[in-house]
């Protein structure tokens, strides 16, 4: 790694996308994972999430910690379906071709983790958030001004600011997917501000100091659609990038989720990292809806404001699904780094 390689930390709660996500910066040599820090608030189970992270790590001979962090979110108890779940957590039935950790557990915290990178960093460090922000935020409530500073951008995907959100869309799915009124009535709320809202909420209105978020919300990946041409793109046959094309493959042969299924998390993450440049950012002040009804919810919404005082930041409202291919490609057939 040169000196001028960019440190990331990436929060994550391993579903399929946050997969490809891992296994394509482990390609990216601009980039540096300084750490992997898990959440058990979305879409896997923390401590099947860890060993998740570790084993994709494990394919590229990767040594970044992978730490666990909150296994509640810090509101409501809001989930993901139970049988939803079980499958991300077994990798959608791939996690046994996991190779075994190349290091040990690591015992710090992910709050310890990522102050640990802070403390040490000598470059702006670059938080992934594709697991919405109940470790993040647990963070800022300890940081220090020092560390704070460090920060460089917080890149999250989550919200749905011009467009429909997508729980209600999830729990109507499958009749096992039903969860009830406060799922199937939230029209409005992205899933990752959902799962921890009043998290989300906690991180958009920050102001000691403001906070450098870029948010890619559903405006921006309903243009980027996952379809089975990503696996055609990959022609690279190292284990990472043979993994990567089995994601994709069980990902666009087997959903039962509502089509068409936007990329998400690698698409915030190429942004985040400074990979995309054909996009649309409007600067906005955010807030965050954090109470539950059982008609209409729409608790999770993220929203335009003006509110006085509040910070405004970067929201990513249009995305080109030609850049994104080219990047995807370059990265998925690129080197193990």
């Amino acid at each position: 790694m040169s000196g001028n390689t960019q440190k990331i930390i990436i929060d994550t709660d391993v579903g399929w996308d946050d997969v490809m996500s891992i296994l394509l910066m482990m390609k990216n040599d601009q980039v540096e994972i300084a750490g992997i820090t898990v959440t058990g608030c979305g879409e896997t189970y923390l401590a099947d999430g860890v060993e998740i992270a570790r084993g994709l790590l494990a394919l590229g001979d990767n040594k970044a910690p992978v730490c666990a962090g909150a296994a509640h979110p810090s509101s409501y108890d809001h989930v993901f379906p139970g049988s939803f779940r079980a499958n991300m957590n077994d990798v959608m039935g791939l996690r046994l071709q996991l190779p075994p950790p190349v290091t040990g557990p690591d015992q710090r915290s992910a709050v310890q983790l990522m102050s640990d990178v802070l403390d040490a960093a000598d470059q702006p460090v670059t938080f992934i958030s594709i697991g919405g922000l109940t470790n993040i935020t647990a963070l800022l409530a300890q940081a220090t001004p020092a560390q704070l500073a460090k920060i460089g951008r917080i890149a999250i995907m989550g919200g749905a600011i011009d467009v429909a959100g997508n729980v209600a869309d999830l729990n109507n799915a499958m009749p096992q997917w039903n969860q009830g009124p406060i799922y199937a009535s939230n029209t409005a709320a992205e899933w990752n501000p959902f799962i921890d809202a009043l998290a989300a909420q906690t991180a958009f209105l920050w102001t000691e100091p403001t906070l450098p978020l870029a948010l890619v919300p559903l405006d921006a990946c309903n243009n980027v659609i996952l379809t089975p041409e990503f696996a055609d793109l990959i022609v690279a046959t190292d284990p990472v990038a043979s993994f990567l094309k089995q994601i994709i493959q069980a990902k666009t042969g087997t959903s039962a989720e509502p089509d068409p299924v936007p990329v998400f998390d690698p698409l915030a993450t190429t942004y985040g990292v400074g990979l995309l440049t054909d996009v649309t950012v409007e600067t906005m002040v955010l807030d965050v809806k954090v109470v539950d009804t059982t008609t209409a919810n729409s608790c999770g919404q993220t929203y335009r404001t003006s509110r006085p005082g509040t910070p405004a930041h970067q929201v990513v409202m249009r995305a080109s699904a030609d850049e994104f291919k080219a990047v995807f490609a370059k990265l998925a057939n690129a080197p193990v780094v």
